[in-house]
């Protein structure tokens, strides 16, 4: 006896909703580690003097002064805007691997005057966030490399609904377990 297209499809319904909602779970679990954030702390009026990083890695500056600051590129490809005492700027993502030159315009100046620095940007896969000098070493003074969203709730409220999506498309496959009248 042969089982018909719909009940066959009902046999398998279960299975796609649990497959689904273990991908929506390895998801949830992967996220952090497949897009960090790259913080560059200032410190002491200065920038490290080169920093080693990823293409399409968020990179933030984070002002330990007691000045403002920017971080502004000496091609103009990007600027943080004022980074108040204190503050964190907001990302800027860089796609092509090459060599960046940057400053601050309160305190430096292109062509590594004054306060500036020099981002080498990786094709992905190949960097590993790094102080001028060398390999990775404990961690660094200057640098921190973090998870974005950690306090946030953008990532966090996706994996929520992809959980809840699964969870709802397991409960309404499963066959229904109705008890005659009576009993």
């Amino acid at each position: 006896m042969s089982s018909s297209p719909t009940v066959r499809g009902r046999r398998r319904a279960p299975l796609r909703a649990a497959a689904f909602l273990a991908g929506a779970l390895l998801l949830a679990a992967a996220g952090p580690a497949l897009a960090k954030e790259v913080n560059i702390a200032i410190t002491g009026f200065s920038f490290p003097a080169t920093m080693t990083v990823t293409a399409e890695t968020p990179i933030v500056w984070v002002n330990q002064t007691g000045a403002p600051h920017t971080a502004t590129a000496d091609d103009g490809s990007f600027d943080t805007g004022r980074i108040d005492a204190g503050a964190t700027s907001g990302a800027i993502v860089i796609d092509t691997p090459g060599s960046y030159a940057y400053y601050c315009q309160y305190h430096g100046g292109p062509g590594g005057t004054g306060m500036s620095g020099v981002l080498v940007v990786e094709a992905a896969g190949t960097a590993t966030p790094t102080p001028a000098g060398g390999g990775p070493t404990p961690p660094p003074t200057d640098v921190l490399t973090v998870a974005p969203g950690e306090g946030g709730s953008t990532s966090r409220l996706l994996t929520l609904v992809l959980v809840a999506l699964g969870a709802t498309l397991l409960l309404r496959s499963l066959p229904s377990r109705r008890r005659p009248a009576g009993r």
